[in-house]
């Protein structure tokens, strides 16, 4: 089942905080149910409680606040409405006084596996501070999979305790050898791995894992000697 993988988002912050206070690697928290890059439901918590410890927050996708940080200018401090914008599942905008550390249009050639050699536009961009974490701000939706989005923002990897990412399995390439750990959270997002939180209008009574009583009573295949067999099953 997905929850034996998966933490739920008040396990998952309480297992990334305790393994980054002992560990000199940085923790990887991913929340994978976020398909637009501007969830909140981690980066509010992390917000709130950080307790300390440097957090970096890539690619919020949020072109009305990378805006009003371009036309406040690096060094300014504004009030900003962070994320959560895509739909009521995003988990809401973040409220809180920001400061500029960087913004301007943000266009560089990718290094990374998957990117290589690709240019990359993301459009009006900054670099928010709130308290002890950091959030790079884009205006063209795509996933931090790499260190670009870090490197580009000039954002050291190894110097955060926790970094929040939205991704799948893409991340996995770059980021797996140099955390101290992977922390996955399920959250409300469309790509939440609870199937029974999505608002499914169409879907018949008695599918498994929507009903979680469900039994099975298809067709159950075995391969042997190359052979596709097929035969009756009940588990």
């Amino acid at each position: 089942m997905h929850e034996d993988l998966i933490d739920d988002l008040e396990a998952g912050l309480a297992r990334a905080k305790q393994i980054a206070r002992r560990e000199a690697r940085p923790v990887v928290l991913l929340e994978h149910a976020d398909r637009f890059n501007d969830s909140t439901w981690a980066l509010q918590r992390l917000v709130a409680e950080a307790e300390g410890l440097a957090v970096h927050c890539p690619y919020l996708w949020d072109p009305q606040t990378a805006a009003a940080a371009v036309a406040a200018g690096a060094g300014a401090r504004l009030t900003v409405a962070l994320g959560g914008k895509s739909s009521a599942r995003a988990g809401g905008s973040v409220a809180a006084e920001a400061e500029v550390l960087w913004a301007g249009d943000k266009v560089f050639t990718g290094s990374g596996p998957m990117r290589k050699g690709r240019r990359i536009d993301l459009g009006p961009s900054a670099l928010l501070r709130l308290g002890s974490v950091t959030v790079s701000v884009i205006s063209v939706c795509t996933s931090a999979i790499d260190l670009d989005p870090l490197e580009q923002f000039g954002v050291d990897f190894a110097a955060q305790d926790i970094v929040l990412l939205r991704s799948k399995t893409h991340f996995r390439a770059v980021y797996e050898p140099l955390a101290a750990a992977i922390v996955i959270v399920d959250t409300p997002d469309w790509g939440t791995a609870d199937l029974t939180q999505l608002p499914y209008r169409h879907a018949r009574s008695g599918i498994f894992p929507l009903d979680r009583r469900a039994e099975w009573q298809g067709t159950t295949f075995a391969c042997e000697t190359g052979k596709l067999k097929a035969g009756q099953g009940d588990h």
